[in-house]
Formats: structure tokens, C-alpha cells, sequence
């Protein structure tokens, strides 16, 4: 299902299908179509600081300033949408991922397809494709393919037709799940304002940036600036809009930049208006779509928090053996620890959620570090390089066993051949048994999980 926010938010859990390597990671993205977005503070040496906000993080109830052109045009945009009663529309999405820390870009991109009618109709289109090149030069890719319709009385969505799944709602009263599922070309086209900028990119001030030629043809171009407030780390956001002479945005670019403790990561989310055509009617059987007769119908929301909180394996399965290697080269067998409890820590050098839960980690190695429990932080999906320099500048983490997974071959290292690992930070607690007896996904801020595991562990 297609949504504005860019794609990096899917999780913090970061996967190689989300936060690939590359090499020349300290270069600024930019967008497809090669005209630059200006780039956020925060990059370089000073980028583990939190970053000054570009501005203040904007309340619900309170505007965003504007200067007085940049007022008058988005004020045109608007009224040329809420003015017709019916659109269609195709474009294009591209985001982009980079981490100032090893990582490499990661792409999104897709074509969708729109239908719009007053009061409430809407046929969405989209097919989306994933991919990501690992450190080793394997790639990954995925497609989605989604349908969304509303019919004035229900929203339907229908993703994935491998997974023939879909949902199915009653239309929001403020038809704001409707709008999100728009870019920022048609905000406005079911509610009034130019509120959806502000709601869904966090943009607190916009500002008139002159003129620019894209595709051969001159637009004006208006920025805003923000703090994304849906996160607890410091993360600015930038949007840039061209508008052409006919009061229509046809293209935009959002830039939101997470600062984590050790690493900035840049998403970079592209839009370009192929076509648009305004009208006053369109055939309501456009929006009278259901899904097939062997479809099964689920929340969307529920599916997906089942996926989250779905362990990568089940407890009470022998953990896997393995063979990792020590900074010296040494190797580990998981094996060499029977009858011991066992954390497997699984992280990566350029992982921000990673570098943030290590310490917790650290801190509870240290309190149960005479109850016969061994901690391994097993490096994955990095390079070699990346560990050696790494390590050295975390000594302060001496309480963690820190091991790296050399296996060659993206989808063949030890997390996710073995453990079906699908984003670190990942966890393990492996009781003196041999098997798993709880696995933590992502990071939560605190080690109280990790603790009370561990203290299971040990009593059986």
C-alpha cells in the first residue's frame, strides 16, 4: 500500500534489504532525476551530536509559517485541487537510503495509478519494487503489487495477491486515511488546507526558493523545513515542491535525516507526476473493486503487528550451531557453551538501533557476568575492515564477547540462513539446554526484556 512516509520508517530494526553497504558511504544523496535537494546539517565528523532542528516540531493545532509567495502559491495548489470534483492521475516514487557509516543505498521504487472522486472515491494502483546490494556485491530484491478503493462507504485494501490478503473499513469521518494514501501532489483534493503537508512531513516553515528548471520547463519551487515528531531521536525533515503554471505540484522531494548516536541515516523520497488530467466525473465502477473470491480478509494494521512481534524462530528450537571468529581470527563455535546460558547479539557496525542497544547490552553482561552466562555480539552483514576499526573504538564494551560471521554470500550468513534473521538488532537467549528460550527483535530502549529472559533462563 502506497504511503508518503518514506520507506526507512517501515522499522528500526534495520535489514540488508533496508540499510545495504556501500562504499563511499559519507556521499549526500540525491534524487533520481539529478536536481539536488539541499542537504541537512548533521553529516561528517559532529554527525553522532544531535543535530540543531531546522525548526521547531510543529503542534497540531498551530499553521505553519510561510513567507508571503510561498503562502500565495500553495494556496493556488490547493484550490486547484479542492476546485474539481474529479482526477486521474499517474507517478512515480523513488526512495533512497544511505547511512553515513558503511552502509550501503537501498531503493524503492514505484508506478501507481490514481482515481479520484468527491465525496470519498478513490482507486489506487501500485506496484512497488525493493532492492539492495549487499557488501558482497549479491543483490535483493522484492515486488508488491497493491489495490486501494473507497466508494464513499468502505476503504478496501487489497496487497500482495501472492499473499491474497486484504481489508476492509469504513471511511474515517476526516478522510484522513484517505489522504495517506496520496503524495504530496493531491493534498487537499478531500480536505481543505494545505494541512497535509504539515501532517504527514512534519513541515513547520516554508519558505519561496526562487525558480528552477526540471524536464526542460521552469517551476517555482517552495521548501519547507521540520523535526519529524514520530521519533524520539533528533530528525529533521526537508521538502521541496515544484509547482508549474498550473497550480500543480509536479514533482517533489522529502529528505528526513535520523541521527542516531553513532551514524546519521538520510532517506530521500522522490515523486514525479507523470500525467494528470481534472474532470468532472469518472465511472463509479472504477471504484467498485473487491478482491478475489479466495482472498481472505485481515486487518492490515493487526497483520502487520503480528509480523513485528513474530519471533524469527520458535522457543523451545535447538539453536543452530555455527562457527564465527574472534578480532585474532580464532573461531567460536556456539557449540563450545552447552550447558552454559548463551545471548546471541546480532548487529552491524553501520546499524544506528544496533549501536543505541549495545551499551544496555553491555550493561547487562556486567550484572550477570558470574551466573555462568556468555554474551556474543555476533557482527553480520558488514565487512570485515568495518569490525577491525570498529572495535577499537568501543573498548568500553568490555563485557560483551564481540565475533564477526565471515560466511560469503547475502542470505547464506549464520542470522538469516539459520536464525531467519530479518533485522537487527536481533536477540537470542539460548538456555543450558541448547534451545531458545526468547528472542528480542529491534531495540527498545532498555535491557529490562533481556534481564527477565536471562533470569528464566537460569532458574530452569
Amino acid at each position: 500500500m502506497f504511503r508518503p512516509l518514506p520507506f526507512v520508517l517501515m522499522t528500526l530494526a534495520l535489514s540488508p534489504s533496508m540499510a545495504a553497504r556501500a562504499d563511499d558511504a559519507t556521499a549526500t544523496p540525491t534524487p533520481r532525476i539529478g536536481v539536488p535537494i539541499k542537504p541537512l546539517a548533521g553529516h561528517g565528523d559532529d554527525a553522532a551530536k544531535p543535530a540543531a532542528p531546522a525548526a521547531e516540531v510543529q503542534k497540531a493545532d498551530v499553521p505553519p509559517t510561510m513567507d508571503e509567495r510561498s503562502k500565495a502559491l500553495l494556496r493556488r495548489v490547493s484550490q486547484k485541487i479542492q476546485g474539481t470534483q474529479a482526477l486521474t492521475a499517474d507517478f512515480d516514487v523513488t526512495g533512497q537510503n544511505v547511512n553515513d557509516k558503511q552502509v550501503v543505498t537501498s531503493t524503492q521504487t514505484g508506478h501507481t495509478s490514481l482515481q479520484l472522486m468527491k465525496p470519498a472515491s478513490l482507486h489506487l494502483e501500485s506496484t512497488t519494487r525493493f532492492e539492495a546490494t549487499g557488501h558482497d556485491g549479491a543483490k535483493q530484491a522484492s515486488e508488491i503489487h497493491s489495490i486501494s478503493n473507497a466508494n464513499d462507504k468502505l476503504l478496501l485494501s487489497y496487497w500482495d495477491p501472492d499473499k491474497k490478503l486484504y481489508d476492509e473499513a469504513p471511511i474515517e469521518a476526516d478522510h484522513s486515511d484517505l489522504e495517506r494514501r496520496l503524495p504530496p501532489f493531491f493534498y487537499s483534493f478531500f480536505a481543505p488546507g494545505t494541512d497535509g503537508y504539515t501532517k504527514n512531513y512534519s513541515i513547520s516553515a516554508y519558505h519561496y526558493t526562487g525558480t528552477e528548471q526540471w524536464q526542460g520547463k521552469t517551476y517555482q519551487v517552495v521548501e519547507g523545513d521540520g523535526v519529524y515528531s514520530g521519533l524520539k531521536i533528533t530528525s529533521p525533515t526537508h521538502l521541496k515542491l515544484w509547482i508549474g503554471d498550473d497550480d500543480l505540484v509536479h514533482h517533489a522531494v522529502f529528505q528526513l535525516e535520523m541521527h542516531f548516536p553513532k551514524s546519521v541515516t538520510t532517506s530521500t523520497t522522490d515523486y514525479v507526476l507523470n500525467k494528470v488530467e481534472l474532470a468532472k466525473s469518472i465511472d463509479k465502477k472504477v471504484f467498485a473493486y473487491r478482491p478475489p473470491a479466495d482472498a481472505k480478509k485481515i486487518s492490515i494494521r493487526d497483520y502487520y503487528a503480528q509480523m513485528a512481534s513474530k519471533p524469527p524462530m520458535e522457543n523451545g528450537t535447538v539453536a543452530p550451531d555455527f562457527t564465527v571468529y574472534d578480532a585474532a581470527g580464532k573461531p567460536v563455535k556456539l557449540s563450545d557453551y552447552r550447558g552454559k546460558v548463551v545471548v546471541l547479539d546480532y548487529w552491524a557496525t553501520w546499524c544506528g538501533p544496533c549501536q543505541a542497544s549495545l551499551p544496555d547490552t553491555n550493561a547487562a553482561a556486567k550484572k550477570f557476568h558470574d551466573k555462568n552466562v556468555v554474551f556474543l555480539a555476533i557482527n553480520v552483514w558488514d565487512k570485515k575492515d568495518a569490525f577491525d576499526q570498529w572495535l577499537p573504538q568501543h573498548k568500553q564494551l568490555d563485557a560483551l564477547d564481540f565475533v564477526i560471521d565471515t560466511t560469503p554470500g547475502q542470505g547464506q550468513d549464520i542470522a538469516t540462513k539459520l536464525y531467519h534473521v530479518t533485522g537487527i538488532p536481533t536477540q537470542f537467549v539460548i538456555g543450558k539446554d541448547g534451545k531458545i528460550a526468547k528472542s528480542i527483535v529491534g531495540n527498545s530502549g532498555s535491557s529490562a526484556g533481556l534481564e527477565s529472559a536471562l533470569q528464566t533462563a537460569l532458574t530452569n
